[in-house]
């Protein structure tokens, strides 16, 4: 099968970004199927070109023999309108990387939505080859904006997204959720949906996690966090446990490590400073490549993530730091609960209710700091056991490709899609 993936974030392990299309690809390459990843050249997370041998302006490698084709385009940082910009050069890119291009067409083409621009562009390329559009929904606009980024049902990127979402609602005949209970979304927006497969972040599969000295005789006892320090990512509320444990008087031994960058590092930082917590309790570290990700957590004693409450959690959470924690056999502190999350179901950490706020988390550092190293082992075990079973690559990438045959096989079966209400009235 013959399978194009537009995914304007998509990368490569050694760099700092969104490998899961890399390696879906790479496991379906060895099955005999044709895949190629359609990214941009800027790097969204590390904020700098992805850095290639060649020149130009789109760049076709071969990357483990997974084929990528790179769209240079303009950087940005913390500017919106530099986004923007870049998400508008990026989506003309994907339109105009085959206008030139003399090759034979894929079965199909996957569009994923962290930004909905770029899975038009996807959507577009394959209504204009004629061939079937598999939606991959990371992100709920325009949900995300109005639960999460606040913004109001009325602001012109708000409606402008719900647009998007209708066009590409529309145009698939075949979606992927990283959700759980993300189908369920799409049934308030899209009437008679067509398939829905849920498709998990993955992980690749690495050895059983040995066991550990107890922490006392080591040092620290590490709590690690690792990703992006922006607003979902309620990184305050993890550092007011730190300066709760403070007031409790813990183990000055128990530390908060926060590797990665963002939006609110900074300010994070100045907050930090300001509660007497850095470079005592909690310590802030640069981003470090994806294939570095799995050996630094394996080295942590706990590690610990914590979201906003919202409306979008109703449907689940699929963040790609959970399968990393639980392959790297620490127990695993999640300050949110949702519908049917990997932590609680394989028992390999402790869920803080929605509520509880850092008070929660700081009884959950301080009771897992607590436990015999051989429970701690035992609940890491269980997380990594779990991602071997249900989150590998191989595992998903199988059901990766069912999701674009059953595409394939649909083209020319599915009504066309009607809309039980308006996309942002949730």
């Amino acid at each position: 099968m013959k399978i194009w993936i537009v995914h304007q974030h998509a990368g490569v392990p050694e760099h700092y970004g969104y490998s899961r299309h890399y390696y879906f690809a790479k496991e379906l390459l060895a099955q005999g199927h044709d895949v190629t990843v359609v990214a941009s050249q800027f790097n969204h997370k590390a904020k700098k070109p992805v850095p290639l041998d060649q020149e130009g302006t789109i760049i076709d490698t071969r990357h483990d023999g997974v084929r990528f084709i790179w769209i240079k385009g303009p950087t940005y940082n913390e500017s919106f309108v530099k986004r923007l910009f870049n998400l508008a050069h990026f989506y003309q890119g994907v339109l105009g990387s085959w206008q030139w291009r003399k090759e034979e067409k894929p079965d199909v083409i996957v569009g994923s939505s962290p930004s909905p621009i770029a899975a038009l562009g996807a959507a577009r390329i394959a209504k204009k080859l004629k061939v079937p559009f598999v939606l991959e929904v990371r992100d709920f606009y325009p949900l995300t904006l109005t639960k999460i980024g606040k913004l109001p049902g009325f602001h012109p990127i708000v409606l402008f997204s719900a647009l998007l979402q209708q066009i590409l609602y529309r145009s698939a005949k075949h979606f992927i959720t990283v959700v759980p209970s993300g189908g369920a979304q799409l049934a308030e927006v899209v009437k008679n949906p067509p398939p829905v497969t849920f498709i998990p972040h993955s992980i690749p599969r690495i050895n059983a996690p040995s066991a550990k000295k107890p922490w006392q005789e080591r040092g620290d006892f590490r709590v690690l966090y690792t990703g992006s320090h922006g607003l979902a990512d309620d990184l305050e509320n993890i550092i007011d446990a730190f300066n709760d444990l403070d007031k409790m008087g813990a183990d000055p031994r128990i530390k908060l490590e926060l590797i990665g960058d963002g939006a609110l590092k900074e300010d994070l930082i100045a907050y930090t400073k300001g509660l007497g917590l850095l470079d005592r309790r909690v310590f802030f570290k640069d981003p470090i490549p994806q294939q570095e990700v799995l050996p630094l957590l394996r080295g942590a004693d706990c590690l610990i993530l914590s979201r906003h409450d919202s409306k979008i959690l109703d449907y689940g959470i699929s963040l790609n730091k959970i399968p990393e924690y639980m392959a790297s056999g620490a127990p695993t502190i999640m300050g949110v609960t949702t519908k049917d999350d990997p932590v609680t179901k394989s028992n390999c950490g402790i869920v803080v209710p929605r509520g509880e706020n850092s008070l929660g988390l700081a009884k959950a550092i301080l009771k897992i700091s607590e436990f015999p190293q051989e429970e701690r082992d035992a609940m890491g075990q269980r997380g990594w056991a779990y991602c071997d079973e249900y989150l590998s690559h191989e595992t998903l990438a199988q059901k990766f490709l069912s999701a674009c045959a059953d595409a394939a096989d649909m083209e020319t079966k599915r009504a066309p899609l009607a809309y039980t209400k308006a996309p942002m009235s949730k």
